[in-house]
């Protein structure tokens, strides 16, 4: 199960309140039971969020970088766009699932 977030958000020191961009964030439980009763079951210890890093203006695993009025690159953890987060998360693993979406 995946719950995909747009966030919306703008560099807090421009002064042009109009200059906004948004990415993407997920969560995510593997291992989700279905019970009998139409219930469902899973650990909410077992979340799944993005994971990446930034070093020297590389960036890396599920992180990107976006620059600042003042030159300055500051790396975000998630996605730019829904297209790559959908690509890495639900195309890559086709195969092994069947998926719904509400995703617009």
């Amino acid at each position: 199960l995946y719950y995909v977030y747009k966030i919306t958000t703008r560099d807090i020191r421009e002064e042009d309140e109009t200059k906004k961009f948004s990415y993407y964030r997920y969560s995510s439980y593997p291992n989700i039971i279905m019970l009998e009763d139409g219930t469902c079951s899973f650990d909410l210890g077992s979340i799944t969020v993005p994971d990446g890093s930034a070093f020297f203006g590389t960036v890396s695993g599920e992180a990107f970088l976006v620059t600042a009025h003042d030159g300055k690159s500051y790396y975000y953890l998630g996605y730019d766009n829904l297209d790559s987060l959908f690509n890495k998360h639900v195309t890559a693993k086709i195969d092994r699932y069947n998926y719904e979406t509400t995703v617009k």
